[in-house]
């Protein structure tokens, strides 16, 4: 048996357990493995394994909203709009 295949089947065994287990992670548990130190196979390694048979975990990205600005609130006009400002402190209402 290779030792990317070996490898793999072990990578497998702990994703079943945590299937949303992260790369560095994973890379820790596999290395407190007395059959993984064996194999001597680097950080770099398992993540381009990881990376060849598609198993790392793909995080989602969220859109954060940092203004609402479609409230029933009051909105207070913006002074400044057509103003023309060339320094620091120079608009004061």
């Amino acid at each position: 048996m290779t030792k990317r295949r070996t490898v793999l089947q072990m990578v497998q065994a702990e994703r079943k357990q945590l299937p949303q287990l992260g790369g560095k992670k994973l890379y820790y548990q596999l290395h407190q493995q007395p059959a993984y130190s064996c194999l001597k196979v680097g950080r770099d390694k398992l993540f381009s394994i990881l990376r060849e048979y598609d198993l790392l975990v793909k995080h989602k990205r969220r859109y954060v909203t940092t203004t609402n600005s479609k409230h029933w609130l009051y909105k207070y006009p913006n002074l400044a709009r057509n103003k023309m400002l060339t320094g620091p402190e120079q608009f004061y209402g």
